[in-house]
């Protein structure tokens, strides 16, 4: 099993709902338990959203805040160094749209922790193709955490 070592950064004031660090590790560590033997160091950035829209626009060139960002960094040739990612997450969005599909906040939380974490497993939504891979594999990952 990996060994996922997890960093919170809050830029903002703690959110009135927020999984505690175990229960994200747990989401993490079952969504990468096939994918890698490796350590992976992931820094998880809670933002609002001003600062979401200005790395969205920054970093993707799109002016409007984001529910999620996430960068993964090239995963390395030699299988004993560690994995890095930073993820930044909008509180703000993640609470609004939570609502928005009548879905609890603490399932939206791992819905969006799934979905950057087919990020970093290389999966996108940038065609139709991938778009219904990457969902049929977000729902696969979502029945593995009971959610």
């Amino acid at each position: 099993m990996n060994k996922i070592i997890l960093n919170i950064k809050f830029y903002i004031d703690y959110p009135s709902w927020f999984p505690c660090k175990d229960i994200l590790k747990f989401w993490l560590n079952t969504i990468f338990e096939k994918y890698s033997k490796r350590i992976i160091k992931i820094t998880l950035c809670i933002v609002n959203k001003s600062i979401s829209r200005e790395l969205n626009k920054l970093w993707r060139n799109k002016d409007n805040p984001t529910n999620i960002l996430t960068f993964p960094f090239v995963i390395p040739v030699f299988k004993i160094l560690p994995i890095y990612s930073d993820i930044i997450v909008c509180s703000e969005l993640i609470k609004n749209e939570s609502l928005l599909l009548k879905q609890s906040v603490k399932n939206y939380w791992a819905y969006i922790i799934v979905h950057s974490s087919l990020h970093l497993m290389g999966y996108n939504h940038n065609n139709f193709k991938s778009a219904r891979k990457m969902k049929k594999a977000e729902k696969y990952f979502l029945n593995l955490l009971s959610l």
